[in-house]
């Protein structure tokens, strides 16, 4: 796995790169479909699910503020 952190205008983006043995179809709906989502990520996201949107991640167990 890669990650590297950005600068992007006043924000910044974090870019994670993995090569995954799962066909693109299941990886795809492990990270748009809010369930399968909450089935691995630790967080719930809230906001608007559109590219360029404000999110705010809410840890599930109090792992972070």
């Amino acid at each position: 796995m890669e990650a590297r952190l950005e600068r992007h205008g006043s924000g910044y983006v974090l870019i994670v790169e993995r090569q995954l043995d799962h066909p693109p179809q299941k990886v795809w709906r492990a990270v748009t479909e809010r369930d399968a989502l909450r089935s691995w990520f630790p967080c719930d996201v809230e906001g608007t699910w559109e590219p360029g949107a404000e999110l705010q991640f809410t840890f599930l167990r109090g792992e972070g503020e």
